[in-house]
């Protein structure tokens, strides 16, 4: 129920949390190591409207926001064996459609069994639950003060929570034992603020990698890590801040690494990023 943002940047991180991939508008894929060194990046085809990336094993599965002529047609999209990609670009082995009642998804999240999806609607607001093949398990409200979510993740070491962040609340909302959950309504058990500069969070991943330093292409500006914290992803890295397209998409990446700041509560295996002095 919150806010209409048209492009959208994502991340996402493995079970082992030795590496981040973030997806932006541009449907480029951005991979960082444990240390935060950016390793590579590649593009991924066939894309339209990226909202979300999650990995499982060696898979790279995308969002895909599919507008047109009024209505929506979302699919995750499959890139195979993409976990290892660093370069170059990679067409989709396979896509996974899911039901035209779903009309503004803003991020997803894998098991490697099931999908979560977050919606953000006018009034209330969902998560559904699918299989991998694409059958709906189920869907439920998340928390009315949650209202503009924009990032959902669990846990892929002990999947049992859910953990969604808002955009306009620029909070982080827990939803104990979430992931079983197939109908009704639930509360977060517990929310906490992010970071004083951590604004409009577009994304959200858990694990993130383990400390280290991550310094911009485009800058060499570097950021260090911040011990168990949740990372959240601003909406900004996207933002159009220059009519000359080499410009914008240098800002844009910059941006990207800025925004993956600390959160303001702690909790055990989580880490993230945040500014260091400049």
């Amino acid at each position: 129920s919150g806010r209409a943002i048209g492009l959208k940047g994502s991340a996402a991180s493995n079970a082992t949390g030795d590496k981040v991939w973030v997806v932006d508008a541009n449907k480029n894929v951005y991979v960082y190591n444990a240390a935060g060194a950016l390793l590579g990046s590649w593009t991924a085809k066939g894309l339209t409207r990226p909202q979300g990336i999650t990995v499982s094993g060696n898979d790279v599965w995308i969002l895909d926001d599919i507008k047109n002529s009024g209505w929506t047609q979302d699919k995750v999209r499959k890139y195979s064996g993409a976990a290892t990609r660093l370069s170059g670009s990679q067409n989709a082995a396979m896509f996974v459609p899911f039901s035209i009642d779903i009309t503004n998804p803003r991020d997803v999240v894998t098991d490697g069994v099931h999908f979560w999806i977050v919606e953000d609607l006018s009034s209330t607001d969902l998560v559904y639950k699918y299989t991998l093949q694409g059958t709906q398990v189920g869907k439920w409200t998340i928390d009315g003060a949650n209202a503009s979510p924009t990032g959902i993740t669990i846990d892929p070491t002990n999947v049992s929570d859910i953990w969604i962040v808002d955009s306009f609340a620029d909070k982080v909302f827990q939803y104990t034992a979430a992931a079983s959950r197939t109908s009704g309504s639930q509360s977060a058990a517990t929310s906490f603020a992010l970071a004083a500069g951590n604004t409009n969070p577009q994304g959200i991943a858990d694990p993130p990698a383990a400390g280290g330093v991550i310094d911009g292409p485009t800058t060499g500006v570097s950021r260090v890590t911040e011990t168990s914290r949740v990372p959240a992803i601003d909406e900004y890295l996207i933002a159009e801040v220059s009519p000359n397209a080499d410009v914008r998409f240098g800002s844009r990446l910059d941006s990207l690494l800025d925004t993956l700041f600390g959160l303001d509560q702690r909790r055990p295996g989580m880490r993230s990023l945040r500014h260091s002095p400049r």
